[in-house]
């Protein structure tokens, strides 16, 4: 593990988590009143695309929020590592 890796991890967790808030936001409202998705001929094209956009929100937000966790814990161990091996305890 270099010590970029924290940071991409936390990069990565903000950026999925970003993503997920701005399709919940997205879809919540705006999608669904679009006026293709109104008329009866759109209505089929809506159901897959909202099975697609509900896969993304429900899983980008606790994926993001668990590699942002996971980024700060690395970053916390890495110090800790770092500290061990200028003191002399660690090999």
């Amino acid at each position: 593990m270099t010590d970029r890796t924290p940071r991409a991890t936390l990069r990565a967790g903000v950026i999925v988590t970003v993503v997920g808030v701005v399709v919940l936001v997205v879809t919540g409202e705006i999608i669904p009143n679009l006026a293709f998705f109104t008329e009866p001929s759109g209505q089929a094209l809506l159901g897959v695309i909202s099975l697609l956009l509900d896969g993304v929100r429900f899983v980008a937000v606790p994926l993001g929020c668990a590699l942002i966790g996971a980024g700060l814990v690395m970053r916390y161990v890495w110090s800790l590592h770092r500290e061990a091996r200028a003191r002399g305890d660690a090999s």
